[in-house]
């Protein structure tokens, strides 16, 4: 089930989710495939000066994911990039499961991008109304590049 999902997943086409982020005026915009999503950010942030903070429990797996990668179902990619993006990240208690799914390079072209609060809620509307799986999963705040994970038990509340 999890290898159909993830199948599945990897065939949708960006092209509908790029022109939903762009009419919501998404000012920033990186696809997520072998850097993983923690990757990917690490170079919108560098290229942006700002920090990120991430709310990890509200970024959408695939079911079961997290059981695969708790059994030791892990490529080696994922440590390389973990080792990549480690002097930018500040995890606070965030799990090893955790972050080895926030830098999985097993992914293929979902979209991570940064709009302003009522047009990122618009667009995650926009973009489940077509059959998408999206979240609001942090906000951006001034910094210099570093990602921020939000433990679960201090909610942040994600803005865009």
């Amino acid at each position: 089930a999890v290898l159909d999902a993830a199948v599945t997943s990897m065939l949708r086409s960006n092209a509908v989710a790029a022109e939903v982020a762009l009419g919501h005026g998404a000012r920033a915009m990186t696809d997520v495939t072998g850097f993983g999503l923690l990757g990917h950010l690490r170079g919108m942030l560098e290229a942006s000066g700002v920090d990120a903070v991430i709310e990890a429990a509200a970024v959408p797996v695939l079911d079961g994911l997290e059981e695969l990668v708790t059994a030791g179902a892990v490529p080696g990619g994922t440590y390389r990039n973990l080792a990549w993006i480690r002097e930018q990240l500040e995890g606070g208690d965030t799990t090893a499961a955790t972050l080895a799914v926030l830098a999985d390079p097993q992914t293929s072209g979902g979209l991570l991008f940064a709009a302003e609060p009522a047009a990122a809620d618009s667009a995650v509307a926009a973009l489940r109304a077509g059959g998408h799986v999206a979240a609001v999963v942090g906000h951006a705040r001034q910094g210099r590049g570093v990602t921020h994970l939000a433990s679960p038990r201090r909610r942040t509340v994600c803005t865009g």
